[in-house]
């Protein structure tokens, strides 16, 4: 069997692609225990509806099309990304995986290759069928250099070591996937989502070629329209392949959903009251609190939902770039966290509706370190930290100096309604003579300046997993590698052992061990300061979107139209929209509506 280094040499060098996927196992071992998962709870609701447009908002408009190469990690990618559908998806609510692509699936006895038999009727959203070949030329796609993405390069040469193709006895075909190490969680390990063979063409010009044009995907909408820097629509598939398996019934009911383009959230809001847009989430408590006491929604047009979730916790954080001169100090990095007041943003901006977070990989039950605490604000330690570090001396302003430099940084984010929180970390960090400023940029430049690591403090949240992962945050192989994730540029080989351990440990007890430990590391660092964490999502929605008698899951945390796992519960009723418009054409009052589901609400 080739190595990695020379599989992945032989492709860089222009070799064979099928030789260097083919290394895996010679052929399908005939004592495969083939499993499966019945798929209940069903989340659905019986009462959906079919039919409708839906339009929501986006607040840019993405770079790209692609979902691979420069500028193609954006907001919009996830709309993208939820209509590719893997070999299984996981029951949000019982934690189950379940037959997606593949109806069954096996492991072999060494515990290195999981085998799937693919579900023959599964077909992309140009009607050609999705097929075994799809997955093998997955590894070629994303271990190509003309891709120009570091991290799935990475990643399917590192991870990855063969996808195969066989025949089963019962004729369906079979894909082996097989990783260099055995792992606990295969199935999520060896999820991985096939590339369409027949519309790639992988050459120099890839990124140019293919920057606008639509993919062919496997999920139930398809990219309809394209009004560039104005609106992307899609278009529910009609006759979409799985649409009757018991999963999927009564889900992904609406005919159309155009997102339109309005960067700003109070332009947002006020669009929501107009009626150009449907629906809005609001987790902002001025939204929740105080611009929501209007006539839309005394009147019971317009309906709020607030419902708790229990689920693994975005890390919304404050990330300090390393390769900027002030934070390569430890001291002064330190400093910093003990210079932003989080907890007066919290009551005073936010009205306590927040809770603080602790540190990364919060609410992952046992994988989660209960003891890695978030430093506190206490400007005497900030000043003492300060002082050791060389920046003794203030100007007039109060902003510390050293060397005819002063202690000052930039904040970049993306929404405007953001602002008030950041302000209040700017006025607070004043007091340990630090000057904050404020940038604000447009959703798709902001990250392209943090893959392309322009930033100085980058205002983030990042989004969570099934378990937690860290390579391609804290890597020192992602450190100053445009697009790539490690926004701190961090590179310290203690993280890295740790992280590195992580990856290819198979034991359940040493992986959450050093979980623990890759926890700590990072605090210890001081590269991001941890922020907020919120135990809900909070929605506005004309009266005539409906929700199942629960409106989500376990795992929402926003309301996804695409997503296999736990997306497109919603609906329209056609009928409550006449009746709605036409309280509203005169001035009828309908019974205003704020739901509040605590179904999935931990009890503290």
């Amino acid at each position: 069997m080739k190595t990695l280094l020379s599989l992945a040499c032989c492709l860089l060098l222009g070799g064979t692609p099928e030789l260097a996927i083919s290394q895996g196992v010679d052929k399908l071992p005939s004592d495969l225990k083939w499993q499966t998962n019945e798929v209940t709870p069903l989340i659905a609701s019986p009462n959906a509806k079919k039919g409708g447009t839906l339009v929501d908002s986006m607040l840019t408009f993405p770079l790209t099309l692609r979902q691979v190469g420069p500028d193609s990690n954006g907001g919009f990618r996830a709309m993208m990304d939820n209509n590719d559908m893997g070999m299984v998806t996981i029951h949000p609510n019982t934690d189950k995986f379940l037959p997606e692509l593949a109806t069954h699936w096996a492991f072999d006895k060494n515990g290195k290759t999981a085998y799937y038999k693919l579900n023959s009727a599964a077909r992309w959203s140009d009607k050609k069928p999705v097929t075994a070949d799809d997955f093998v030329y997955t590894l070629e796609f994303y271990r190509s250099e003309h891709i120009v993405h570091p991290w799935y390069n990475q990643y399917y040469t590192d991870q990855i070591e063969a996808i195969q193709k066989f025949k089963a006895k019962d004729g369906k075909d079979v894909v082996a996937i097989t990783l260099p190490k055995p792992k606990p969680d295969m199935l999520y390990y060896t999820n991985i989502t096939p590339v369409p063979k027949h519309f790639y063409k992988l050459d120099k010009n890839f990124v140019q070629n293919y920057n606008w044009k639509v993919k062919p995907n496997s999920g139930p909408y398809y990219i309809d329209k394209v009004k560039k820097g104005k609106s992307i629509t899609f278009r529910r598939k009609k006759d979409w392949w799985a649409q009757d398996l018991p999963w999927f019934k009564n889900r992904f009911n609406i005919d159309k959903i155009t997102l339109k383009v309005i960067r700003d959230q109070n332009v947002n809001f006020e669009y929501l009251k107009k009626g150009k847009i449907d629906y809005m989430s609001i987790p902002f408590p001025d939204y929740w609190h105080d611009k929501s006491k209007t006539k839309e929604f005394d009147y019971g047009y317009i309906h709020k939902l607030m419902a708790y979730n229990d689920r693994p916790r975005s890390d919304y954080v404050l990330t300090l770039n390393e390769a900027f001169d002030f934070f390569k100090d430890q001291k002064v990095r330190e400093a910093f966290h003990y210079s932003m007041n989080v907890d007066k943003v919290i009551q005073q901006v936010l009205r306590g509706d927040y809770n603080r977070l602790q540190g990364i990989s919060r609410g992952y039950g046992e994988y989660t370190n209960l003891k890695v605490k978030a430093r506190p604000f206490d400007l005497k330690k900030a000043d003492e930290l300060l002082d050791a570090a060389g920046w003794k001396t203030r100007n007039a302003q109060g902003i510390r100096t050293k060397d005819g430099k002063t202690l000052s940084t930039t904040i970049t984010y993306s929404q405007a309604n953001i602002a008030p929180r950041l302000v209040v970390l700017r006025e607070e960090a004043k007091k340990s003579g630090i000057e904050l400023k404020l940038k604000l940029l447009d959703g798709a430049a902001m990250w392209k300046s943090f893959l392309e690591k322009k930033h100085e403090i980058a205002f983030v949240s990042w989004g969570p997993r099934y378990r937690p992962q860290y390579y391609g945050q804290y890597h020192s192989s992602n450190a100053g590698i445009p697009q790539t994730n490690n926004f701190s540029n961090t590179a310290d080989p203690e993280l890295d052992k740790l992280i590195e351990g992580y990856r290819a440990s198979i034991d359940e007890k040493e992986r959450v061990d050093l979980a623990h430990k890759i926890q700590q590391r990072v605090h210890d660092l001081a590269i991001q300061i941890p922020l907020f964490e919120v135990p809900y999502y909070r929605l506005a929605y004309w009266a005539w979107i409906q929700f199942p008698k629960v409106p989500g899951t376990k795992t929402t945390y926003y309301f996804d139209y695409f997503g296999t796992s736990s997306g497109g519960l919603m609906w329209i009723d056609k009928e409550l929209k006449k009746k709605v418009e036409t309280a509203k054409r005169k001035g009828q009052k309908l019974p205003p509506v704020t739901r509040i589901d605590e179904t999935f609400k931990i009890k503290l």
